[in-house]
């Protein structure tokens, strides 16, 4: 599994402000197709993390 996560220590999102845009429907979608999953988070310290889990498969870095 490969696992990236990006956070910004901004203000953050609140669930009223997530207006679920094209943009992060397509990011999920396209998680989604390599069987992986995409998640917005709030961290304690505040601000927004995103998470994305793909899982690798048993091949080397050419593809074979």
């Amino acid at each position: 599994m490969i696992e990236l996560d990006v956070e910004d220590h901004g203000k953050g999102t609140t669930p009223a402000s997530d207006r679920r845009g094209l943009g992060i429907v397509a990011m999920r979608e396209r998680a989604e197709m390599l069987g992986g999953s995409l998640e917005f988070l709030q961290p304690a310290g505040g601000g927004t993390l995103v998470r994305l889990r793909v899982p690798i498969e048993g091949k080397d870095a050419h593809g074979e």
